[in-house]
């Protein structure tokens, strides 16, 4: 990934901090969404499903 072969190892730490970080972010932000779907989906009356399109 890094176009010179005698990066620094301060960047590199620099990069696996950032990936981590960034990694747990979006699997929080994830599972923030499915959860709140799923409260949603929940709260919803049971004659108007909340994700479901009206069946014709």
């Amino acid at each position: 990934m890094s176009t010179s072969p005698d990066t620094p190892p301060a960047s590199k730490i620099v990069w696996i901090v950032m990936t981590v970080v960034l990694t747990i972010g979006i699997g929080i932000y994830a599972i923030k969404t499915e959860f709140d779907s799923l409260r949603a989906i929940g709260n919803a009356p049971a004659g108007a499903p909340a994700t479901e399109p009206p069946t014709r």
